[in-house]
């Protein structure tokens, strides 16, 4: 793959994170009945697949005009920011489930939050920093 294919290929990642999320956020707005329990599942699987994209795409270099470098150590993190928002799903499950706050926008939140921690990874200038900030 060469140029832009590559550029897009590489933040597959982000695309999933971020998918999901957007996927959470409109089935909050269809949803008709309290049953919100697929929710932290739904979120578990975004985040695993996410991780299973980093760590499987090749390290593509710099990418997007050297605004970004993805290599083995942004596929690092990326993969441990996914891990770590598969736990605090599963841990915050039943947490939100007790206290009766069970609502999508946790875990889109929290989708969103992961997509950009694994950006700010690859950023390679400040100006990308400060956007995935």
């Amino acid at each position: 793959m060469t140029g832009l294919a590559n550029d897009l290929a590489s933040m597959i990642p982000l695309a999933i994170l971020v998918a999901g999320a957007l996927t959470l956020l409109m089935s909050e707005v269809f949803l008709t009945t309290d049953r919100r329990g697929y929710q932290a599942g739904f979120t578990v699987a975004a985040a695993l697949v996410a991780a299973l994209a980093a760590v499987a795409i090749p390290p593509a270099g710099r990418v997007f005009g050297g605004q970004a470098v993805v290599d083995s150590f942004s596929a690092f993190v990326t993969a441990t920011v996914c891990a770590a928002l598969a736990l605090s799903a599963l841990v915050g499950a039943p947490w939100l489930y007790a206290r009766g706050a069970e609502r999508g926008e946790f875990y889109a939140l929290a989708l969103f939050a992961a997509a950009g921690m694994a950006r700010l990874a690859c950023a390679n200038d400040l100006v990308d920093a400060y956007i995935a900030i």
